[in-house]
């Protein structure tokens, strides 16, 4: 394993994981039957959990369990597009005129967990190898794994941009909006990241990863983001 994997996983994501848990526990904190907050909670919870994983997978370093490492790999993935859906519902909560019921709420996380479940089934789409005893490569994934992560990422990225549109015009508090604002930034930043792993997922290029040491740390302030848009917005918002 090199050096840069050794810190984006034992540093940057050990750090983010803890910082994750703690923003997580503080929202659920200021009213846990909230639905909002269980959302946006959630969100911060599934992508600490991903980083869990990826903190004790790069330990699979036996060749005959490269299926185990494979698998695990696709469940982090699987984890982080999960918790962007809760941060679109969580969204779609805030705004008055939108009221879905709980079953809905059920249904679209349910079909969009389904939609998800598809890339532990892409032949060949994300291999994490294990030449020999002691070494684990980095992921590398096929193109059509790149396309279909790209394709759910950048469709929940639009649809999510939508709604928080709708309730940047329905705003008329300037501290409502500047916390909307601060939102965005926010959610840009993780899919600026989302995206980032899959180009440098895809490509394997040594420079991607060895700059990844940086651009990793911008799950900080991105959390803090969040955090300081929604995560400490009043219970009504109007």
């Amino acid at each position: 394993m090199d050096i840069y994997r050794l810190f984006s996983i034992y540093v940057i994501s050990l750090g983010v994981c803890i910082f994750f848990l703690y923003l997580g526990i503080k929202i659920l904190k200021r009213d846990s039957a909230n639905r909002v907050n269980q959302y946006f909670s959630g969100f911060f919870f599934l992508v600490a959990f991903a980083l869990i994983i990826n903190y004790f997978y790069p330990w699979i370093q036996t060749p005959q369990y490269q299926v185990l490492a494979n698998t695990l790999h696709k469940f982090t993935l699987y984890l982080v597009l999960f918790a962007f859906s809760l941060l679109l519902l969580g969204v779609i909560q805030l705004d008055s005129s939108k009221n879905l019921s709980i079953k809905y709420q059920i249904i679209l996380l349910a079909l969009y967990g389904v939609l998800c479940s598809i890339i532990f089934f892409i032949p060949d789409g994300a291999q994490v190898k294990i030449p020999t005893p002691g070494i684990q490569e980095s992921p590398e994934w096929s193109f059509s794994f790149f396309s279909f992560i790209l394709t759910v990422a950048f469709s929940l990225l639009c649809i999510t941009f939508f709604y928080t549109r709708n309730l940047y015009r329905k705003f008329h508090s300037e501290i409502l909006i500047k916390k909307l604002k601060y939102f965005i930034a926010g959610i840009s930043l993780f899919y600026f990241l989302c995206f980032y792993i899959c180009f440098m997922n895809y490509f394997d290029l040594m420079i991607l990863r060895m700059l990844y040491m940086l651009v990793g740390l911008l799950h900080i302030p991105g959390g803090i983001l969040i955090y300081k848009g929604i995560g400490k917005a009043p219970k009504t918002l109007s």
